[in-house]
């Protein structure tokens, strides 16, 4: 046990980092991707967020890489998971800081985590794998961006958004496929009157009630309208809503979300809805994570080798054998 740790600690003496201007630098450039994540984080702008991200993910492979002490790279996870949040607490002065601190405590010892991993792989390999480097920072590193993300969002969801034309309408976007496959020509804009009035023309045409080539288009008309009317008020009595047949069906949707759920979600405490806002948003980023660290290792892969080709960082062969990247 003795002469592992003994080795160890040659290992951390031989592979000290030279210039301490390039890790300021490495780690200061890591900040300011982290705040600038954050501040896109806190204007919801989605390109600037994946960008943003891609950039801060890379720069914690390649810090893995440059920065050898454990003292130095907590250090710079410190300084990062605080750029992360910082902008937050400008662009949203009400945000509770509860929350906020759970996510920066948690960013800040999953970071830390991904560093000893990646540090654990570099001990463990005779070469520099790069691939190998980034599959030990990169899950951990994207759970800590995935938590920041979902404490956030999480906990800016109001209730009423849950009956907003943000919210609903793409809900009906997504199903409006599969109404149209029943209702031809299907919108969701299109008013409660037409689309109850081409459900009951295809309905009645298709049970072979109206011949819509011989009956005269007054009588054809009036049946619908009395089917439209009929129908209108099989729903309302049914599911216990009102219907606007002049309102559009999308607005229909929320309205009558809205009468049968704004009520029961009004008793739900609001701390239960902001977590469980956040787990679903957590589930929801998690679920893109293989995309994300196939991004991420090759641009993070692009990086390392322009670092190598300026001469910001060399892989040299110490005494011992085995690869490592210094900046000297």
């Amino acid at each position: 046990m003795e002469k592992k740790d003994r080795l160890k600690e040659l290992a951390s003496n031989v592979e000290a980092d030279y210039s301490v201007l390039k890790i300021f630098s490495v780690i200061s450039f890591t900040c300011l991707s982290a705040a600038a994540f954050g501040v896109f984080l806190g204007l919801g702008i989605v390109g600037g967020i994946a960008g943003t991200g891609l950039l801060f993910l890379s720069c914690l492979v390649m810090q893995s890489l440059l920065i050898k002490s454990i003292a130095r790279f907590a250090t710079g996870a410190i300084f990062e998971s605080v750029a992360i949040v910082a902008p937050i607490m400008f662009l949203k002065p009400d945000f509770p800081l509860l929350p906020l601190a759970f996510a920066t405590v948690l960013n800040f010892l999953l970071i830390v985590w991904s560093q000893f991993s990646a540090r654990d792989a570099l001990e463990n390999e005779l070469k520099v794998r790069f691939t190998k480097i980034s599959k030990a920072v990169l899950p951990k590193s994207f759970t800590a961006l995935a938590i920041v993300i979902a404490v956030i969002y999480g906990f800016a969801f109001k209730p009423e958004t849950l009956f907003s034309p943000s919210f609903v309408d793409p809900i009906v976007g997504i199903a409006a496929p599969v109404v149209g496959y029943f209702v031809p020509d299907f919108s969701p804009e299109m008013t409660a009157r037409d689309f109850l009035a081409v459900s009951a023309r295809q309905s009645l045409a298709s049970n072979g009630v109206i011949d819509f080539n011989v009956m005269p288009a007054t009588l054809r008309n009036q049946i619908i309208d009395q089917t439209v009317e009929s129908s209108k008020k099989a729903l309302e009595d049914g599911l216990s809503i009102s219907i606007d047949l002049t309102a559009s069906f999308s607005d229909n949707v929320r309205f009558a979300l809205s009468e049968k759920m704004k009520d029961a979600v009004q008793k739900i405490p609001p701390y239960f809805i902001s977590l469980a806002a956040a787990f679903v948003i957590f589930l929801l980023v998690k679920a893109i994570s293989f995309i994300v660290y196939w991004l991420v290792a090759l641009f993070a892969f692009v990086m390392y080798q322009a670092l190598l080709a300026i001469g910001f960082a060399e892989v040299t062969l110490e005494p011992r054998s085995r690869e490592i990247v210094l900046m000297k």
